[in-house]
């Protein structure tokens, strides 16, 4: 029997097995390297007795586009960050959504893939093991305890300059 993985954000998750995430275009387009950081995560929290999924992952650029603006509000001075030749602040309430062209969730970052994903379940544990698997977690960077990028990038797009992903040992 194939092992199943939680989806999504529904309420209970999907549980998927990895033919069926494949299906799906947020799992899809990450890189592939990525996907077996996280599948080895996921399989070493079922063995730890732990509950870890998937709650989002690749985006296009519009989807991007459209998750910053939900989140931001424009502003005259100040603010966190600029899109489009204007200032924008964090919305009260909002976890930060990078501009587009500027988050790793973006399709193209490296070879045409996504470099980050947000996941689900028990996110202390994740935290807690992330380098593990080459991955970081981002509950004291961002304050988005459920984000992971692999280990070898900076933390924030703006700072990448093209380095390459490596393959990590498998525990």
């Amino acid at each position: 029997m194939s092992n199943v993985y939680m989806y999504g954000y529904t309420n209970p998750p999907q549980l998927l097995t990895v033919a069926e995430m494949e299906q799906r275009w947020q799992w899809r387009m990450l890189h592939p390297e990525f996907r077996n950081r996280l599948i080895a995560m996921f399989d070493f929290a079922r063995a730890s007795g732990v509950n870890l999924g998937i709650g989002g992952g690749a985006r296009k650029i519009a989807a991007q586009e459209q998750l910053f603006l939900a989140r931001h509000d424009t502003v005259l001075f100040g603010g966190c960050c600029k899109y489009n030749g204007k200032r924008y602040k964090l919305r009260k309430g909002m976890a930060h959504a990078a501009p587009p062209g500027l988050s790793y969730h973006e399709e193209g970052c490296l070879d045409g893939f996504g470099l980050a994903a947000d996941l689900i379940g028990d996110l202390k544990w994740m935290g807690a093991n992330c380098a593990k698997f080459g991955l970081k977690e981002f509950s004291l960077i961002g304050n988005e305890p459920w984000h992971v990028q692999p280990t070898e990038f900076p933390n924030s797009r703006s700072q990448y300059k093209g380095e390459p992903i490596h393959v990590w040992p498998r525990m």
